[in-house]
Formats: structure tokens, sequence, C-alpha cells
């Protein structure tokens, strides 16, 4: 897949309605450095191949290339997806230096939390006396008092389905702020998926007005139109 020649044909037809980037990026809601790098062809830029084609054709919709799913230029390519993934992004210094701090930090935590276990004292064991009741004291019988048993708190939970009616849509979705996406593909119609989580379920969606979102059995509003991209759709549990 020539990705030079699809950019070429998006800044040649932007230009050609007389749209800068700028505007662009007001109409579509996308930053004008993807839409930058979608121009130039370049899909290094993007986390992997699928933000690639996910952004691209939102942006080929807006500028009428594309006018269904049918005529988009490129379906999945495998090969080019695991050649990109090849060379993910690797952490930066700020993150080893912050890793090193907790670590060092918890390592002081638990040689306090030792040291106030084995009770030492200026490097001294503590001897600690056993306590006695006093001789006098006699214990006092006191009539049974009846107590209620604990419930248990209710569980809170979200439960998600999503269903794609027509068309294909991507769909990222991550549960209780994992990072490890729980699902991340192209799904086509008919596809279903349920997720269950006890803080949160979070869509990334790409073709947002083909896709049923259910929350506890009830169907929600459309998240958007056909085309239409949606990002950080949040589902919190409720008590039940």
């Amino acid at each position: 897949m020539d990705y030079i020649e699809i950019g070429k044909e998006l800044k040649e037809r932007r230009r050609a309605s007389g749209k800068s980037i700028e505007e662009v990026s007001a109409d579509i809601q996308v930053d004008t450095r993807k839409l930058k790098a979608l121009e130039e062809g370049d899909y290094s830029f993007f986390e992997d191949i699928n933000f690639f084609q996910l952004f691209y054709r939102t942006y080929a919709r807006y500028l009428g290339i594309l006018k269904d799913a049918e005529s988009q230029p490129f379906q999945e390519d495998e090969e080019e997806e695991l050649e990109f993934s090849k060379h993910p992004r690797r952490p930066g210094l700020k993150h080893y230096l912050i890793a090193v701090s907790l670590t060092f930090l918890l390592l002081f935590i638990g040689y306090r939390s030792y040291i106030s276990l084995i009770g030492i004292d200026n490097g001294e064991p503590k001897v600690i006396a056993p306590t006695q009741p006093p001789e006098d004291e006699k214990p006092i019988n006191e009539p049974p008092v009846d107590i209620e048993p604990v419930k248990p708190p209710l569980e809170k939970i979200v439960i998600v389905q999503i269903e794609v009616i027509k068309d294909r849509c991507w769909v990222q979705v991550n549960v209780d702020e994992e990072e490890i996406p729980a699902l991340r593909k192209i799904l086509t119609p008919g596809e279903k998926y349920e997720f269950k989580g006890k803080k949160e379920v979070r869509l990334w969606v790409g073709n947002a007005g083909v896709l049923n979102v259910l929350v506890d059995g009830i169907l929600q509003p459309s998240l958007g139109t056909e085309g239409e991209v949606r990002r950080d759709v949040v589902y919190h549990p409720i008590s039940r």
C-alpha cells in the first residue's frame, strides 16, 4: 500500500476545496499534527496502523473522497501492522527515574515497617512486660447481647454490550483503567461483545453511527453519526 500517494490525494483535495489545515482540524476535531501526518503518508506517527486507517477514513469522508466503506483504498494489512509493531515507542528517561524513585520509597517504607514490627529501639530489641489483670478484679457475668449479622456491601458493577449493526467499525475497549485493552479490532456487522467493569468501561470508537451500546441491558443513545470518531466514552457502575 502506497501511503505517500494516499496522503498526496488528501492534500490535493483539501487545497482544491480552499481549506487550510487549521480549518479542517476545527471542523472534524482532529489535531493538525495528525492531519499533516496523514497528508505525508506517515503512518509511523500513529500508535498503530489501525489508528492511521481510522483517522484517514474520517478525513477522506470530510473531503468527499470516500462515500462509503466499500470505496476505501485499503483493507486490514496484517503484514504492515506487524512491521509497524516492531518499532514500539520506548519509555523516556522520566519514566525510568519515576520507577527508580518509587522502588526506593517502597523499600524504605518496608524497612521502617519491619523495624516497628519486631520492636527495635536504638538498635536494641524492646522488652514488653506481659500485662496481668488485678487480683481483686472479678469477671462480670453480663447477659448475652443479640448481634445482628453485618450485611455485605452491595456489589457495584457495570455491564456494557456492543454490537455492530452495519458497515465496519473500529473499536477499542479498556476495563477498570487497565492499560492493556480488553478489545481492539475492526468489527464487522453482527459482531457482539460484552464487558464487565467494577470501576468503568471506556470506549474508543470509529464510525460511531453503526454501533449499538447497551448498559445494564438498556439501549443507549447513538454515540454519533456514521464516520464520526468518539474518544473516551466512559460508563460507570451503579449499585446493584
